[in-house]
This record gives C-alpha cells, structure tokens and sequence, in this order.
C-alpha cells in the first residue's frame, strides 16, 4: 500500500490511529497535493517533479504500490472528525490555499495539526490563524537543555508539540521538555521492531507517528 493515499489514511484509522500524518506540495495548477517527495521517482518510478505536473496529470500516475495521488480537498472529505489531520507543509506555496480553506471551517481547524521544520512557515500561519496547532519539527538533539535561545524561540510560537526523530530522545529529554510545558513528540518511518516499540512507550511521549499503528496499540494496551 503506498504512503499519503487515501487507501493507507483509511488503513490507519481503521487500526485505531488517532490521525493521520501528511506531506503537503503544490500541483502546477496551485492544488494542494499529498505527497513527500519533490520528485516522483521513488513513488512512482518516474524522474518528474510534482510542480511541474498538473493535478489531473498526477492522479494519472500509478504509485509503486498501488492507488494515486490524493488532493488536500479529497483528503479532508474522506477522512472524518474526530480524526486528526496532521499536515507536514513541504512548500512555502501550499501556506496560502491551506489557510483559506482552514478560515472556511471551524470543524477543519479544531481537528488540524499543521507541522515543518521551517519556523518562519509556522510562524506565517499562526499570524493569520493565532489559535492554529502548529508541531515544530526537529532533525536532531542540537542544543542542550539549558539553552535559553533555543527554548526562547520554541517559545514564540505557542507550539502543540516539538517533535524529533525518535532515535534522539531519551526519556531524560522527553521529561525536561514537558517540565516546561511543552507535548514532545517522535516519528519513526521505519519497519516495525519491537524492542523499538516497547521503548517508544517507555518514553512517555504526547505524540508518535509510525507507520506500525496496529502493534503499537498491541504495546499501549499490553
């Protein structure tokens, strides 16, 4: 089943997942659409950048493991509330689109996480959304704890969560960050390993995005 489809956001919430994590591009046409990388080589096998197809010309595109190409509008129709929708803002161009279509539904707003690794992009959309839930992303554990520039900058943008890739955080981390008020959350894209799970739990984390949802749960409950 191929990553950001439909078929896979439905398989997600029917193994108990709270929501769904997302990759958001701009379609040559100014859609948003669903997709991770800049190009479609790995998903589809073909050497072409999604901004320079069109939406039409993009769900035409079969995905190494089946379905197509989903758009933001197809996306928040198919998936329902209560379920989260976490989207990961890959291009500056999907900030504007994206913000218009939150400002139309109260109900889209209550149930979105919006996420990146560029704080001027959250910071863009909290300036036109104050009350959104932003999720600042971190490639790694940089900077130590006592780094008050660095908490100082987290700080200013009122964030739902820092998240980290999950090999960097260490329950001593993960404690001192919400010691100070913040969720702290990992992601873990890998194949699913049980000693990994069982020290994902271990952590105590506010947020996990896997891609093993249903063993996970196997692992909260147990």
């Amino acid at each position: 089943m191929s990553e950001d489809t439909l078929e896979s956001f439905s398989n997600a919430i029917a193994h108990g997942a709270d929501g769904v994590e997302m990759d958001l591009r701009l379609a040559k046409d100014g859609e948003v659409v669903i997709v991770h990388d800049p190009n479609l080589h790995r998903i589809a096998g073909v050497a072409l950048k999604v901004e320079r197809l069109t939406v039409n010309e993009l769900k035409a595109l079969p995905l190494r493991y089946g379905g197509c190409i989903p758009t933001l509008n197809e996306v928040t129709a198919h998936i329902h509330a209560p379920s989260v929708l976490d989207f990961e803002i890959k291009h500056r161009g999907v900030i504007e689109p994206l913000i218009r279509k939150m400002k139309t539904s109260a109900s889209l707003r209550e149930r979105t996480l919006i996420s990146s690794f560029n704080h001027s992009i959250l910071k863009s959309v909290k300036d036109e959304i104050p009350d959104a839930r932003v999720i600042i992303l971190q490639s790694r554990w940089h900077l130590p704890l006592r780094s008050k520039q660095w908490f100082s900058r987290l700080e200013r943008l009122s964030p739902f969560a820092v998240a980290f890739p999950f090999p960097v955080l260490n329950k001593r981390r993960v404690e001192a960050l919400q010691r100070r008020g913040f969720r702290v959350g990992a992601w873990d894209y890998g194949p699913y390993i049980p000693r990994d799970a069982k020290r994902l739990v271990s952590l105590g984390l506010d947020v996990a995005i896997v891609r093993w949802i249903e063993k996970l749960r196997v692992e909260l409950e147990g």
